[in-house]
């Protein structure tokens, strides 16, 4: 449990109040909301449980799970650039295999998964900044002047409206930064994640115990 957790309890109801708001009786014209609105594409609700379903635990650990598929790339490679001690169509069937794997592996496969592990770390750490800016803003607006404009009066006057309008503000405006953040990190890491194609086996023979790799014909 974090701090977001913590301060969802009484952020739900004033949330859901704002939204209903909205709904009912729009926003002030020339309001700060409504590009954020726009750009979010949607209300307080839906947005603010879109970072409350970030769960972070699984990819922190992506090191502790997956560095050791890093060190087996290496003990793989090592294995399988050693030359065969027989001779005959098995093993140059063998050789043929163990280059094509070998050659797969040298062109970064090793280096994918370890990009691959500081990808989910960092993906992690953003999913905590998010949860915790969000936190953060909820915690502001559940105690600022409009929640109690907001929760005290039950019909949606132009105070009530306008307090509403402010408070979404406030909250959409935290997501949109969280968002863009996010959005940063996905194109930083770019090429470097990207699905590794599996390429044509190498032509690969043996002789007198040197392993020539060529493109497959």
């Amino acid at each position: 449990m974090d701090a977001l957790d913590l301060v969802l309890e009484a952020a739900w109801p004033m949330l859901h109040k704002v939204e209903s708001v909205i709904r009912h009786a729009g926003v002030p014209a020339g309001h700060a909301v409504g590009p954020l609105l726009r750009e979010l594409g949607a209300l307080p609700v839906d947005a603010v449980a879109a970072v409350v379903a970030l769960r972070p635990g699984a990819l922190a650990s992506a090191r502790r799970d997956l560095g050791p598929l890093g060190e087996a790339y290496a003990a793989t490679h090592h294995a399988v650039s050693c030359s065969p001690t027989w001779s005959g169509p098995a093993a140059q069937a063998y050789a043929h295999r163990a280059g094509a794997l070998a050659t797969q592996i040298d062109d970064g496969a090793a280096a994918r998964m370890g990009d691959t592990v500081a990808y989910g770390e960092a993906i992690a750490a953003w999913m905590v900044t998010a949860r915790t800016e969000l936190a953060r803003t909820l915690g502001r607006v559940i105690g600022s002047a409009q929640a109690v404009t907001l929760t005290g009066n039950a019909g949606p006057d132009l105070d009530v409206v306008s307090a509403a309008a402010d408070i979404a503000a406030e909250v959409l405006g935290a997501l949109a930064a969280v968002y863009d953040d996010g959005q940063r990190l996905i194109e930083a890491w770019g090429r470097r994640v990207e699905y590794a194609p599996l390429g044509s086996p190498s032509a690969v023979v043996w002789a007198d115990g040197v392993r020539v790799v060529g493109s497959r014909p």
